[in-house]
């Protein structure tokens, strides 16, 4: 489980263990019971008629339609076979949670030790338990993400939980209103799961601080060789890559629906490439960066961590667009740059007629990236291989005067009472508190902080130049290199994407602000083990719709995730109507509970005695659930024990 350390200024809820959180939600460890029967993993689909609700003139719910699927498993679902089983009634948004939390009782606390969280949120399954009982009232807006569990860097604020940034000095800080992404979430209907570890302050607190390392939260493991490096400090052998560790390691090993990351510049796309999952790293300016803790503006974005390019691109759709709080957002208000739906860009064909462009990819992915390439001409793509390197950038970052300018304007904005506002009093409280702060020190933090940010100072002058010549030798590398051969914008020969093996685009086009999206490969033998690789679609400026279109396409045809071993399919993962006692089965003894209940009122949209949904339990119901049984002794007819209505 991920550590807890008592610092002297930190309220004890702070501190709490998920085991007392989980103990506080009332979610003991199910009763769990093989199921009986040779057609027990293939239950039949409900074939008894439409019904017609019993709640008042308008249907509190969708009733159970003839040929609705009846199994459900949570592993690797989407967003659209998650909100199908909500619609249908066969699973809660409050039975998700409970689905999500065994696991991460299972393999974050337990088991391998993943380590994905710093928390889980403790009122997680109550705002799913109201969203489920007004899911199907009428007026009711049933946004994209209603009732799916969403995790959050913790980076990412939440006016309910700490949000911390990894750091022991941190620990119990609770910011006073959301982060502009989160609200999105939370108005697209979606219940925030948890806090996600990460490697500590975006990882631009020293050098050589291990990926998915934090002094709050110890270190995060990849879920495809969790194992501890011999003879090392106890780092992963493996790197979950960072900073965004902990949402690459949940969405990898099914420990939420979809994660949220941030990146400065590779922190969603090489997460995401070491876990095997999806990353889109957004433009600067698509998703508002207001309410997360910062290393700079000047490259800053938050941006999906997913398991399918379909589930990214809803979850950008959602928190994209305008903020007033965050100036560079304004671009959102030029019509044709962001969008609310990005799932309309999802092409299987988008492959055909597209050009691609390759520079060169390391000598140990020869065999993937020749592979990928095959696919993508097969699919009718032109893909011209560059034999160099796109120009890179030569002036002098500019991450140390962002980071003590944009993180004192963070802490600015938290709560006068708590006692670190400024890099400077976060500095002093790790050095006070150095045994558990500093295990890789903050040289980052102290050249950040000697910087005099002051309007006209020569660091700021020098700051500007930077910035400007950087942003300009970025743009003007990638922009002149996507305008193909004849350098003129608009084109038949210019390339639609730049394809990078991995994370490979990350550097140059972090430098620009520029999108790219990273999607799985392959896998290839390390230590051993088989671990994930990935490939990368890099574009323009506000240019997500083609490269999602690209990455579709490309994940459609390939299929390079795979689940990782170490966190498997748990008993309770699987959902079954019928399943009224829920011992995993459908068998006589939830007859007998839905034959004893005939003639009452459905308790709710989710009874499970009301199996075809009209709001009543019918002898409708009994006949239902005798076709789904899974064991011979349900085939018998029941005695009612009351009359159907």
């Amino acid at each position: 489980m991920a550590h807890r350390y008592p610092i002297r200024h930190l309220p004890p809820a702070g501190l709490l263990s998920r085991v007392m959180l989980a103990a506080s939600l009332g979610l003991a460890a199910p009763v769990l019971h093989a199921q009986q029967g040779a057609d027990a993993d293939t239950p039949p689909a409900y074939r008894g008629p439409a019904p017609v609700s019993a709640f008042g003139s308008g249907p509190i719910f969708v009733p159970v339609q003839p040929n609705t699927p009846n199994r459900f498993s949570l592993p690797e679902t989407t967003v659209k076979d998650l909100q199908q089983a909500m619609k249908t009634r066969l699973v809660s948004s409050e039975e998700l949670v409970q689905m999500y939390l065994a696991r991460i009782a299972a393999f974050d606390d337990a088991g391998p030790r993943l380590n994905a969280y710093l928390a889980v949120n403790p009122q997680a399954a109550a705002i799913a338990r109201a969203k489920d009982q007004a899911r199907f009232l009428p007026g009711t807006t049933v946004g994209p993400l209603y009732g799916v569990p969403v995790a959050l860097k913790d980076i990412v604020d939440t006016v309910d939980q700490p949000t911390t940034g990894g750091a022991v000095g941190m620990a119990g800080s609770v910011p006073t209103r959301d982060a502009f992404i989160t609200r999105k979430l939370r108005e697209a209907g979606a219940v925030i799961l948890g806090k996600l570890t990460l490697t500590e302050f975006a990882n631009f607190v020293t050098s050589g601080m291990p990926g998915g390392y934090s002094s709050l939260g110890g270190y995060g493991f990849n879920p495809y060789n969790p194992v501890v490096l011999p003879g090392g400090d106890g780092r992963p052998l493996l790197s979950p890559a960072g900073s965004s560790s902990g949402s690459g390691i949940a969405a990898a090993a099914n420990l939420a629906a979809l994660t949220i990351g941030t990146e400065t510049s590779g922190s969603i796309l090489s997460p995401a490439n070491a876990n095997g999952i999806v990353g889109i790293k957004p433009t600067v300016g698509l998703v508002s960066r207001d309410g997360i803790i910062p290393i700079t503006a000047d490259q800053d974005t938050a941006g999906p961590m997913t398991r399918t390019v379909a589930d990214a691109a809803l979850l950008l759709g959602v928190i994209s667009g305008f903020d007033p709080a965050d100036p560079a957002t304004a671009a959102c208000q030029t019509p044709g740059r962001c969008f609310s739906d990005y799932t309309q860009f999802l092409n299987p064909g988008a492959l055909a007629g597209a050009r691609i462009l390759v520079p060169p990819f390391p000598a140990n992915r020869t065999a993937q990236m020749n592979a990928a390439i095959a696919l993508m001409e097969a699919a009718g793509a032109t893909v011209v291989r560059r034999p160099t390197a796109l120009t890179g950038v030569t002036a002098p970052g500019i991450l140390n005067y962002g980071q003590k300018r944009d993180v004192n304007a963070y802490l600015d904005r938290l709560p006068e009472t708590w006692p670190i506002q400024s890099l400077a009093d976060l500095i002093a409280f790790n050095n006070a508190n150095a045994a558990i702060a500093l295990r890789y020190g903050q040289t980052q933090f102290i050249a950040s902080n000697a910087l005099d940010i002051s309007p006209g100072s020569a660091d700021t002058l020098t700051y500007i130049a930077n910035r400007d010549l950087g942003f300009a030798q970025s743009r003007t590398s990638i922009d002149g290199t996507m305008d193909g051969p004849d350098g003129l914008r608009g084109t038949a020969d210019d390339y639609d994407a730049v394809v990078y093996s991995g994370a490979g685009s990350a550097g140059l086009w972090a430098r620009a602000g520029y999108p790219s999206v990273v999607v799985p490969l392959a896998f290839v033998e390390q230590d051993a083990a088989q671990i994930p690789t990935g490939i990368s679609f890099a574009g323009r400026a506000f240019g997500e719709p083609k490269i999602i279109a690209l990455a579709y396409a490309f994940e459609q045809i390939n299929r390079g995730r795979r689940a990782p071993a170490s966190a498997p399919a748990l008993p309770t993962d699987t959902v079954l109507r019928g399943d009224v006692n829920g011992d995993r089965a459908v068998n006589n003894l939830d007859l007998a509970i839905v034959t004893a209940r005939v003639g009452e009122t459905a308790t709710g949209p989710y009874d499970k005695a009301d199996i075809d949904g009209n709001g009543r339990i019918t002898r409708n119901d009994v006949a239902a659930l005798r076709a789904l049984c899974s064991t011979k002794a349900c085939a018998a007819p029941a005695a009612p024990t009351g009359a159907a209505r």
